[in-house]
């Protein structure tokens, strides 16, 4: 999307401790909580999805995802390549 113009306030409740929590890990990835909060809600506009997948009841990431897909694609290859070489 390039670089947005933040041209807009919005403002909305949200848990202290989830607030605290969340700040802290985007300190970890060296981006603010604004920004963090800004790449999210772009990528939900350029994908018309969520970042994240709820599976059973936690979130998993798109990338958590990708791993576990390269893990099945691998192990199916390994039996295909068992199949054909018999």
């Amino acid at each position: 999307m390039g670089t947005l113009v933040r041209n807009q306030q919005f403002n909305f409740r949200v848990n202290g401790d989830i607030l605290t929590a969340a700040k802290k890990v985007a300190q970890k990835k060296g981006v603010s909580l604004a920004d963090a909060l800004n790449q999210f809600l772009e990528v939900m506009v350029e994908t018309q999805d969520f970042p994240v997948v709820k599976e059973d009841s936690r979130y998993v990431t798109k990338d958590e995802l990708l791993v576990d897909m390269e893990d099945i694609f691998s192990e199916y290859d390994q039996v295909f390549r068992e199949l054909v070489t018999k």
